[in-house]
């Protein structure tokens, strides 16, 4: 999850000159320090964005997160005794503690501070970004209030989906996080992706959740022209491996694996009509947006690997604090998000 933000002169800056280059190149604000190491944060658009450095042996290790807001202002809720009981203990500290996002908690210091796993603090995190924090409890409110119950389904009433679909699911959080979207945006726009555009695939597009075969047959030969030409990373490989022998009746891919055409594009075509609704929009947004290959996609939407080694392979050869980067992660963390509020 750590790269260089940029090659060379870099590894040999003084600590105090790294953190003023950070903040510049990824344009975050420290939020924290602690010797050698140092927390930035930033609210964008749709994400609250972390950035972590720290100084080990002459070389300076980066690793960033984007936490779309929608969780970020559920987890401070949870922290303030709202509706969500997910209030954890953690071994360090005495207050209560929520999940946030993948293995990152969040802590409270007091009723206006709170802290983040990544680096502790003694009160907290600044009182300026905390405010901006719990200024987003005010449009959780509103979004959750916009939500409706109809039968067994959560509505969004007066919106719509790109092609006109009602915004409805039966997945509450799904539904009150694109509302949530429009309290924070203003508009529910499907040409800027987020929560409301992968809805959308989901919704208006029946070949993004039930993929023809024609369609995974194209999605596993650039599989193989990909990787018959890049090395597949051996954790990758492993993923893979694993994802198979859970998913396929008999893997179809790998360094020992030799099978016929037609028998590969029917045991992954299973495989694939096995996955939930949302789960095959993930392949699908993945494999249009940023695919590595379809039994990578796979591995990471079905939990053999994870979305931010997924973010690493794709993000090869970016510049860590570029716009192209910050844009992958963005959407990865949406498309993510995706499957998390509908299971």
């Amino acid at each position: 999850m750590g790269r260089e933000p940029r090659s060379g002169g870099l590894q040999t800056m003084t600590d105090d000159f790294m953190p003023a280059m950070i903040e510049s190149d990824f344009d975050v604000q420290v939020l924290g320090r602690q010797g050698g190491a140092a927390l930035f944060g930033a609210q964008r658009t749709d994400v609250w964005h972390f950035v972590h450095w720290a100084a080990s042996d002459g070389k300076n290790l980066i690793k960033q997160v984007h936490i779309p807001r929608y969780v970020m202002a559920s987890a401070v809720e949870g922290l303030s005794g709202g509706q969500k009981n997910t209030s954890l203990r953690s071994p360090a500290q005495d207050g209560p503690w929520v999940a946030l996002w993948n293995d990152i908690g969040l802590s409270r210091r007091s009723e206006e501070r709170v802290d983040i796993s990544w680096m502790m603090t003694d009160e907290g995190l600044p009182a300026l970004f905390c405010k901006a924090l719990l200024a987003d409890l005010k449009l959780l409110g509103k979004a959750r209030g916009t939500v409706k119950e109809q039968g067994n389904e959560f509505v969004l009433p007066g919106h719509t989906t790109h092609l006109g679909n009602p915004i409805a699911a039966r997945h509450r959080g799904l539904v009150e996080a694109i509302a949530f979207e429009y309290e924070s945006r203003g508009v529910l726009d499907a040409e800027q992706f987020a929560l409301y555009s992968a809805f959308c695939t989901m919704r208006d597009f029946p070949a993004a959740t039930d993929i023809a075969v024609d369609t995974v047959a194209e999605l596993f030969e650039i599989h193989c022209q990909h990787y018959a030409a890049v090395a597949i990373p051996e954790d990758v490989l492993q993923a893979v491996m694993e994802m198979q022998r859970a998913t396929f009746a008999t893997p179809i891919w790998g360094p020992t694996v030799n099978k016929k055409v037609n028998d590969i594009v029917g045991i992954l075509s299973a495989g694939i009509r096995k996955l939930s609704a949302a789960q095959q929009a993930q392949v699908s947004l993945l494999s249009g947006m940023y695919n590595v290959g379809v039994l990578v996609v796979l591995a990471t939407i079905l939990g053999f690997m994870s979305f931010e080694r997924y973010v690493e392979l794709r993000a090869e050869g970016l510049q860590p604090d570029s716009g192209e980067e910050q844009e992958l992660r963005t959407h990865m963390a949406y498309i993510e998000l995706l499957g998390k509020l509908c299971v």
